[in-house]
């Protein structure tokens, strides 16, 4: 799913993709926080088979249009040279808020690259040679789902239903009505309510669980063929298919009869059969290399390098290595890359990061890293450091900066992260990052703002980008982002749920890292907390289990009743996870289990400060705990974004919710607001809920007499 509001693609990418040196920025906040915004990310790394040039896709987005656009660059491997600009890329496609990331295609010849791109509505295929001509290749009245290369060049793309077809079939429902069935996604705006390839589009869950598409989107396929210089394309053939379905499917799993030539982060198969690749053994994952199916040929990386968690992996070109790089917990996730000699068995360390050496925003997420005999192209990024494109030399490990756009951001935002470890009452490890407001000390102590789930790459605003944590520790709250643990067993103690467990574990890291930072000056009676999906979880459950907040924020909506009715209707495999992940059956069949759970059942301990910052298509489903809160007076405020997922990713939407976050923690812990002038009504509000607060909180009042009961 791809959701942008029409009119979103701009040819002035150029402008918006400059290379060059930047003066320093002494940005105000809100401009600042629009840069946060704007941030360009990459995907698409890719070398020429011939190993000279490199080729990636910057994405970046704009407030003022409220929309994205992205550009394919070139660039000479081991040349200083600042990459060339060679085509439009498009709006980058998204699911579930998430940009999906697209990787381009060589021709025979390396001179060029096709890819796909989403340009005036339509995702069709385009080529794009190295020397900055770009042209369109397809123009069918579907969109194009997939597409290789076969043997000369040969297009071979597939299609489902034409997008005229989509918008009739639209339409005749909603004429007709909407018959509710298991793909419906009920709880969201039944007609049109999702932005897809550009457009509002009606949308059906597709597969097992929340996946959408659009309607017919589960139409059969079609697979074309357009081979140069023949004009029209054709129906593909029995052979044709067979080779275009290995190449798009990848590398078939270890074990299986063959493997196609191909690469994903946990398979890499050459053309001349040597197979690399990450095998699952019960509790442990092992890196082995083989040729082809000859099973007598496989090895074994047996190095404590290899033990480690696996990210990416290929091979060094034609030489007999694979690279592949580890992914750190001790380190917040942190990545090194390592050289693996299959004939030798001997390990080198090639570069270690203080972040992230991948293909994407987060590691796993893509191929990982570009590899050829010399050079390796990576995305690097890390806590204070905004992503950029490296060429990392795989003799010497130097690293050259390719790209570096967001080098003024870097500049604007110049409050360091710190990088810590620690340990919880049960001896258990947690890593994270954190931010201290400036002039705090055990004297002086600053509150502090928590937010728990995965630090990986550069922070942002947290996992879901919610909480500007730098504008939050310059607006005098320190931060800290507290990477998830790693579960070392299936259940807890009791035999309880595996959520329950990591809600557990979670609730360890948050209590031990506020009597971590009390020493350095964090105010344990101001103590916020922030979240998204699991992480929203987290700061419901610290909410039941302590009195340690004193403000929250959600950027997603809890389980609940509401939640269980509105996706029953998808079957068992929805009601399996639900019975696997938190123990729960119907509302009716496990009532015990859902109070553990459920905010309805736990509002008595939601009555401080509580922003809610939801998606459109999720927020039906706390209607029953939030509306219950604003009711009885608590300061509960919700805000709902329209046309949003799981993710939001609209640009306006992401720099309210960054504003609204940062007013909300420094008015609830600071004790300030914006100031004369600024948002005045929100204030205003604001100020209305802390003096009821204050009433309640007094000797007598209904917050005092609920905590008298919940101590009893």
């Amino acid at each position: 799913m791809s959701v942008m509001k029409p009119g979103f693609v701009r040819l002035a990418a150029a402008l918006l993709f400059a290379l060059g040196p930047a003066p320093a920025i002494a940005a105000p906040p809100d401009r600042s926080l629009e840069m946060l915004v704007e941030i360009t990310d990459f995907t698409g790394l890719s070398m020429s088979p011939n190993g000279r040039y490199g080729v990636y896709r910057a994405e970046r987005a704009s407030v003022e249009n409220n929309d994205y656009s992205s550009a394919w660059f070139a660039f000479r491997l081991g040349r200083d040279e600042p990459p060339r600009r060679i085509a439009d890329g498009g709006a980058p496609l998204f699911s579930a808020g998430w940009p999906l990331g697209e990787w381009p295609r060589w021709a025979g010849d390396a001179s060029s690259i096709y890819f796909r791109a989403l340009i005036d509505g339509e995702v069709q295929v385009w080529r794009a040679a190295l020397d900055g001509e770009a042209r369109r290749i397809t123009g069918d009245p579907a969109d194009i789902r997939a597409f290789a290369l076969l043997s000369g060049d040969v297009l071979a793309y597939e299609t489902g239903p034409a997008r005229a077809a989509i918008r009739r079939a639209e339409v005749e429902e909603y004429d007709a009505g909407i018959r509710i069935d298991e793909t419906v996604p009920v709880g969201q705006g039944l007609f049109r309510s999702g932005l897809v390839h550009g457009r509002l589009a009606t949308q059906r869950y597709l597969g097992d669980w929340m996946n959408v598409t659009t309607l017919l989107g589960d139409d059969a396929t079609d697979l074309k063929i357009l081979e140069p210089g023949k004009g029209a394309p054709r129906a593909a053939n029995e052979n044709e298919e067979a080779a275009f379905r290995r190449l798009i499917e990848g590398p078939a799993l270890a074990g299986e009869d063959e493997a196609a030539p191909g690469r994903s982060a946990r398979m890499h198969v050459m053309d001349d059969g040597r197979v690399a690749y990450l095998k699952d053994d019960k509790d442990k994952t092992t890196l082995r290399a083989r040729r082809g199916d000859e099973i007598a040929s496989e090895t074994v990386c047996a190095a404590p390098a290899c033990k480690k968690p696996v990210s990416w992996l290929a091979w060094r070109g034609a030489r007999n290595e694979i690279l592949f790089a580890t992914k750190e917990y001790e380190r917040g996730y942190a990545q090194t890359i390592y050289s693996w000699n299959v004939e030798t068995n001997a390990l080198r360390e090639i570069r270690q990061a203080p972040g992230l050496l991948d293909s994407g925003r987060l590691a796993g997420r893509g191929p990982g890293c570009a590899v050829a005999e010399d050079f390796a192209v990576c995305i690097a990024a890390d806590a204070n450091t905004p992503p950029r494109i490296v060429e990392i030399d795989l003799e010497t490990g130097a690293a050259r900066i390719v790209a570096e756009p967001n080098a003024p951001l870097a500049r604007a935002l110049d409050r360091q992260a710190e990088f810590l470890r620690w340990k919880d009452g049960d001896g258990r490890d947690f890593t994270g990052y954190f931010i201290p407001a400036g002039g705090a000390t055990p004297d002086t102590p600053a509150p502090l703002f928590i937010t728990y789930y995965t630090c990986q790459g550069y922070l942002r605003g947290g996992f879901g980008d919610e909480w500007p944590l730098v504008h939050l520790a310059e607006a005098g709250v320190s931060t800290l982002c507290i990477n998830m643990a790693p579960l070392d067993d299936k259940t807890g103690a009791d035999g309880g749920s595996l959520v329950t467990r990591e809600y557990d574990i979670a609730l360890g890291a948050v209590k031990s890292a506020v009597d971590m930072l009390a020493p350095r000056g964090v105010d344990r009676e101001r103590i916020g907390m922030g979240g998204f999906s699991f992480g929203a979880s987290v700061v419901m459950w610290t909410a039941y289990h302590t009195d340690l907040l004193a403000a929250a924020s959600l950027a997603t909506p809890e389980i609940s009743e509401t939640y269980y009715w509105q996706r029953a209707l998808m079957g068992e495999t929805f009601k399996k996870t639900l019975a696997q992940v938190w123990g729960l059956g119907a509302p009716g069949e496990t009532p015990g289990q859902w109070a553990k759970f459920s905010p309805s059942a736990n509002l008595d301990r939601l009555r401080f400060p509580l922003l809610m910052q939801l998606s459109e298509q999720e927020y039906l489903v706390a209607a029953e705990y939030f509306a219950p809160l604003i009711s009885s007076g608590a300061p509960t405020e919700v805000y709902v974004f329209p046309n949003e997922p799981h993710y939001k990713m609209q640009p306006r939407h992401r720099l309210a919710a960054y504003r609204r976050n940062l007013d909300w923690f420094r008015f609830w812990l600071v004790g300030e607001d914006a100031g004369a002038g600024v948002r005045e009504a929100q204030f205003a509000r604001w100020r209305a809920m802390r003096a009821r607060l204050d009433k309640d909180s007094a000797p007598g009042g209904a917050k005092d007499a609920s905590h008298q009961r919940n101590q009893d």
